[in-house]
């Protein structure tokens, strides 16, 4: 049978509404009556209720996170930023993954509104009508991170994708490159790789360059799917051997077309120039290391759940868009 708090009360010798008060952290209850209720919580190994408490009070205590997947540390690095300062306010983290599935994050948005969180920090900004339905009227305060969103539901935390894919392309032009050929990730309904595209494309439209886009394989934004990046390489090559860079959506695929390269002996970078996207540690890890855009997956998650614990607070946010930039980091493949 599993213990309740009439148990405690009974236990310490007073009533459920002192405990529920020495649960809250009410300072209306004396430092001895205090001590004896947390004695007697930690005797019989009772565990509040906070579901109850959520409904009772109108404070869960816990901010949601949805983000794509955890199978890659792009996005476990948000995460985690945003636990290390969500777990000093004494708020809890509850992570739902939509898989890159638009219809997913609908639900997972219903399911955890119903737990009535205190805050939920969303990736990107292309959601379906229905999730801005749902989050206009639970009223809770609202990040969405890794993009740059002109009218978010709440605030924006992340950078400018276009503008950053747009500078590492125009690194490779400036070091003699022209016939440089995009390899991005399945596009699914991530409107962040959309923006890389548009970047990838205004660069080589200013210089007069002629675009080629490749969409890669299922599962290449991954460890474990390095072979499917070399695979659109060979594709890329085939249709035009004159390639002279590559530009990937991501470090992952960058790395799987380096591979690629050296199994070919293709000489990288003096036959072939290679530039990725994120800054993973593997980027810089292996040889040669990885030219790519740093972005500040940790900080966005940090700023993130900041944020929204200070508006969850009543606290009035200065900037709905919060843009932490992006550097160019120049390494050994361009």
């Amino acid at each position: 049978m599993s213990i309740t708090i009439k148990d405690v009360a009974a236990g310490a010798g007073v009533g459920v509404g002192t405990v529920s008060r020495v649960l809250s952290g009410s300072t209306s209850v004396s430092k001895q009556t205090r001590q004896r209720v947390e004695e007697e919580i930690q005797r019989l190994h009772y565990v509040p209720n906070s579901l109850a408490g959520a409904l009772s009070s109108r404070r869960s205590g816990i901010v949601a996170i949805i983000v794509p997947t955890l199978e890659q540390s792009i996005f476990a690095d948000t995460v985690d930023g945003a636990e290390s300062e969500l777990n000093v306010r004494n708020l809890q983290v509850m992570v739902g993954q939509t898989k890159y599935d638009i219809g997913r994050e609908a639900e997972l948005v219903k399911a955890f509104l119903k737990l009535r969180p205190e805050g939920l920090i969303l990736t990107g900004s292309n959601h379906l009508p229905i999730v801005h339905d749902l989050l206009n009227a639970a009223d809770i305060p609202v990040a969405e991170c890794w993009g740059r969103a002109e009218t978010p539901i709440g605030i924006s935390v992340g950078f400018d994708n276009q503008a950053a894919a747009r500078d590492i392309v125009t690194h490779m032009i400036d070091r003699g490159r022209r016939r440089i050929a995009m390899l991005c990730a399945p596009r699914h309904f991530d409107n962040r790789l959309q923006q890389r595209i548009d970047g990838y494309e205004e660069a080589m439209n200013l210089h007069g360059l002629e675009i080629d886009v490749h969409d890669s394989i299922e599962g290449s934004s991954t460890y474990s799917g390095f072979h499917q990046s070399g695979k659109v390489l060979d594709h890329i090559l085939q249709q035009r051997p004159d390639t002279d860079a590559i530009f990937c959506s991501d470090d992952f695929n960058a790395v799987g077309a380096l591979f690629r390269c050296q199994q070919r002996g293709i000489w990288v970078p003096n036959q072939l120039s290679i530039a990725g996207f994120v800054d993973l540690p593997i980027a810089s890890g292996i040889t040669p290391a990885v030219t790519t855009v740093r972005v500040p997956r940790w900080e966005i998650g940090a700023t993130a759940a900041r944020n929204l614990a200070a508006m969850a607070n009543g606290e009035t946010i200065p900037e709905r868009i919060i843009d932490l930039g992006y550097e160019i980091i120049v390494r050994e493949t361009t």
